[in-house]
């Protein structure tokens, strides 16, 4: 909108609009350069164009923009080596010799950093100094953080002056809106390990103060520095159950070393640990459930106890059921003098990886030579390699993708699970490192940009010989909702032709409709599961089958036909299991009374499958060479 000048002040403008409402427009807002304009540029009357950025109806208050990127909604920077250098710039990085270049209205300065684009910074006037001390001489950084009464203003002499060369600031937040990073001059700051949530790891070892003790809930609160707070529980206090926490472990502001039990950035949530087997460096730690394989140790603590046995958590999400059964083989094998080991909530589990289920757990056993005995799981390195899980992300990779700042705001968009079973136009986003095993797609046919949303490609579910390229635009079937360790799910999408026509013939697994002997349904391999080395099937919403080794239609090298992400059409035997030879989706197919154009279709896509599968798995070329018998000769053709 249009406006005059109302009034010049010292900290910015005051612009009347619209025949008498006016707005203030602060002075950061207000000079394209501050770091060389000045707000006495600007005289009462000057027209100027503005954007409103906040209107607070209850204060009557209106806050206007006078920069050029936020009136054209355009990059903040028409220099593509700063936009360049913002994009890369990561929270946590410490720049040194760095110049004061502008004092601002109220003691906060602008810095110039060093580097070619690296642009300027704001340093806050309560970052601007390590140490700020009271009238009583208390180290103001043991106070809320947060709370900027609880520091007072510098004296004349300790104020920053142009000019003058900083020996070292750091990185605190990047501030998108303005786009200029935000920095800290705070010894506390510059040493610290992480500051924010994206940059700490599980397991990681961290110094924390005790700001807080809850008596209620048996747990305290961690402060590791101005941004990053934790809790401990009293199941993690030590390494045996405890009824009450211990002393030492409720004195607010002493300062104890933990280690990181579980993180979730999106939710700013950590959990520590204090037990000491699991504070050991030689303690095992995955970060997800695919890091942990057959026969590897696993240190957990007991969450709970079912009529199975008892379950125990490691670290991130990772979660391993003991059955009683195992305890009890052990136990027998024991000396006479040996006491039964009991378990209770909060005690410590140190067992083996004896198998895993696709996000579901670890079976664990507390032998090790049962765990890595050789053919006590036949299928089981196979399988991990021929699953299509295996091409997917994990809990910690999703919540890590909807932390960038563009896809954070089509997070909610992208966890709706009315998108599965539909088809949708996308485009290529990023397709990932060599060693990944999925591509990042972008939905592009939504009418509002707010409901686009992110969606994973495996590589599995792209069509052999086709390569897809960032920017590409694809046709893709949503089938289900991966992720859930943590609070953001995201679409699984295939882009197979031969899916994405056959979307109505794929189970469902909706009340109207049930798997019952005669029918047929389309899906994809989802690998080799389980001891016998069974073909898994997938369907829609997640929904898993498996099928014999004696109903497939190919059984000799059966691993390479039917590889993750093979689109299949099966059918329901009179056993009630599924089935693929080619003799019984016949007789099911036949068996319908009437044939319509779709399933004479589906017929021909089954075909196609069939054959293929009888060539070994081989991907059919244009030019290749196949045997073939006439079966008829036609005028347009001949069918062979």
């Amino acid at each position: 909108m249009s406006g005059k000048v109302q009034r010049v002040m010292e900290n910015g403008l005051e612009i009347s609009f619209l025949g008498g409402i006016t707005g203030t427009c602060f002075i950061d807002h207000a000079l394209e350069e501050p770091a060389s304009g000045s707000i006495t540029d600007f005289k009462v009357g000057q027209k100027v164009v503005a954007r409103v950025i906040s209107a607070d109806p209850m204060q009557k208050k209106i806050t206007l923009s006078l920069m050029k990127n936020i009136i054209n909604w355009s990059p903040a920077s028409s220099k593509k080596s700063e936009t360049a250098a913002l994009s890369e710039m990561k929270v946590g990085t410490t720049y040194e010799g760095v110049t004061v270049t502008k004092a601002l209205y109220g003691g906060s300065y602008l810095v110039q950093l060093p580097g070619e684009g690296a642009g300027t910074a704001f340093l806050h006037k309560t970052h601007s100094k390590a140490e700020v001390a009271d009238e009583d001489g208390d180290d103001q950084e043991a106070k809320d953080p947060k709370d900027h009464k609880n520091y007072k203003l510098l004296a004349a002499d300790e104020l920053l002056q142009e000019g003058q060369v900083l020996k070292a600031v750091r990185v605190k937040e990047i501030n998108w809106f303005d786009a200029r990073p935000v920095v800290t001059l705070r010894d506390s700051l510059l040493a610290a390990g992480s500051l924010n949530y994206h940059q700490i790891e599980v397991g990681q070892f961290l110094k924390a103060t005790i700001s807080k003790v809850d008596p209620d809930k048996r747990s305290i609160m961690l402060r590791v520095n101005d941004f990053v707070q934790g809790s401990l529980h009293i199941e993690h206090m030590a390494d045996t159950p405890l009824k009450v926490m211990p002393p030492k472990l409720q004195e607010v502001g002493k300062e104890l070393s933990f280690r990181v039990l579980h993180v979730d950035a999106s939710t700013r949530l950590i959990e520590f640990t204090k037990k000491d087997t699991l504070m050991k460096e030689d303690c095992p730690v995955y970060k997800t459930h695919r890091d942990i394989k057959k026969g590897d140790k696993f240190v957990g603590v007991v969450v709970s106890k079912n009529e199975h046995g008892y379950i125990a958590r490691s670290f991130g999400t990772l979660k391993g059921l003991l059955t009683f059964e195992d305890i009890n083989a052990k136990q027998e094998k024991a000396a006479p003098s040996e006491k039964p080991t009991e378990y209770k909530i909060g005690s410590i589990i140190k067992a083996y990886c004896l198998f895993k289920k696709a996000g579901k757990g670890v079976a664990l056993t507390l032998s090790k030579k049962k765990a890595t005995a050789e053919g006590a799981d036949p299928a089981a390195s196979t399988a991990e390699k021929q699953a299509l899980d295996s091409f997917l992300p994990g809990d910690q990779e999703i919540e890590e993708l909807f932390s960038e700042d563009r896809f954070t705001t089509m997070a909610k968009a992208s966890r709706s699970q009315d998108l599965v079973g539909q088809v949708h136009k996308f485009r290529l986003v990023a397709s990932g490192n060599e060693d990944k095993k999925y591509f990042l797609l972008k939905s592009t046919d939504a009418v509002k940009k707010s409901k686009n949303f992110v969606a994973v490609l495996p590589r599995c579910l792209v069509p052999a010989g086709v390569s897809l390229k960032e920017s590409q635009e694809v046709e893709g079937l949503v089938l289900q909702m991966i992720g859930g360790g943590g609070s953001q799910q995201v679409p699984l999408v295939s882009v197979q032709r031969e899916l994405v026509l056959l979307k109505d013939e794929i189970f469902k697994g909706s009340a109207e409709e049930q798997m019952t002997p005669g029918q047929t349904f389309v899906g994809v391999v989802n690998g080799l599961v389980g001891k016998a080395g069974q073909v898994g099937v997938r369907f829609l919403n997640g929904i898993q089958r498996t099928m014999k080794v004696k109903d497939l239609n190919v059984t000799q090298g059966y691993a390479s036909v039917y590889s993750p992400g093979k689109v299949i059409r099966v059918a329901v035997n009179k056993s009630d299991r599924l089935c693929a030879k080619e003799r019984v989706l016949e007789a099911c197919l036949a068996a319908r009374s009437t044939t319509s154009k779709s399933d004479k279709e589906v017929q021909f896509e089954s075909f196609a499958s069939r054959f293929l599968e009888s060539q070994g798995g081989n991907t059919l070329k244009i030019g290749g060479t196949v045997e073939a018998t006439v079966q008829l000769v036609k005028d347009y053709g001949i069918i062979a």
